[in-house]
């Protein structure tokens, strides 16, 4: 056989060799390095862009919160302004109720002293502390028409109600007779001696008592007695007076 070696070049030596090797693992050791960095920073840059879109997104709610409060500041301020109004209005009203107020009182005690004489001293008073508390400033105005508006309501309560009391004739004698009085509505006041032998009805025309007997006497007895739930509702046979002419009062 015939062994032919071909040399194409010369051969390195053991310390080029060895390098040779140093270098390629100093590349290599770069490479990595640089890999490692550009991991690195691609994990910061997916950090940023999700702080970012966090920002993004907080940005975002909070635009439409700060829109929120200004519809909500816009709506408050048109409450205040429809408050003002309406205070201004409450104003003019207060000022045109008082008056007002104090024409119905007065009106109240002229119908009370045209109206038939029964508790003409609690009437009168009530009337009294109308009359004081209107001028009072420490005593709202809502109060001043709950107690006025009360007094009428009490005032038209008598005009539908039968009621039997005991008090004193004005003018009977020294210190007044105790008699029983029957209130009819407003159509009759009568009263009966607590005897029974006296009795009399209040006479709207000539604005004094008249004496009654026979029937009417017996029809008073009888009407005491109903309003004191003594006895049932019955017929009365009584002397109505006519009502007080509401005109002369305006």
């Amino acid at each position: 056989m015939l062994l032919c070696v071909f040399f194409i070049g010369p051969v390195p030596s053991g310390a080029q060799l060895d390098e040779a090797v140093e270098e390629s693992v100093r590349g290599a050791t770069e490479g990595a390095a640089s890999q490692r960095q550009v991991e690195a920073l691609d994990d910061e840059t997916r950090e940023l862009l999700a702080e970012y879109r966090t920002v993004v997104r907080n940005a975002g709610l909070l635009e439409a919160y700060i829109e929120s409060l200004r519809r909500l500041i816009a709506d408050q301020r048109s409450d205040i302004r429809r408050l003002e109004e309406d205070l201004e209005r409450s104003g003019t009203f207060e000022r045109s109720l008082l008056p007002a107020m104090e024409r119905m009182v007065a009106a109240l005690d002229r119908f009370i002293r045209a109206d038939l004489p029964f508790l003409a001293a609690e009437r009168r008073e009530r009337v009294a502390r109308l009359k004081s508390l209107m001028s009072r400033s420490d005593v709202a105005s809502s109060e001043k028409f709950r107690q006025l508006m009360e007094a009428y309501r009490i005032e038209s309560d008598y005009g539908r109600t039968i009621e039997a009391y005991r008090g004193a004739v004005a003018g009977a004698a020294e210190h007044g007779r105790i008699v029983d009085f029957l209130r009819v509505g407003r159509v009759l006041l009568a009263y009966q001696t607590l005897d029974g032998e006296e009795t009399a009805v209040w006479d709207a025309a000539a604005a004094g008592w008249r004496p009654l007997d026979g029937e009417y006497r017996s029809g008073v007895r009888r009407g005491l007695r109903i309003a004191r739930k003594q006895a049932p509702p019955d017929l009365l046979v009584l002397p109505f007076s006519a009502p007080v002419d509401l005109e002369g009062l305006r």
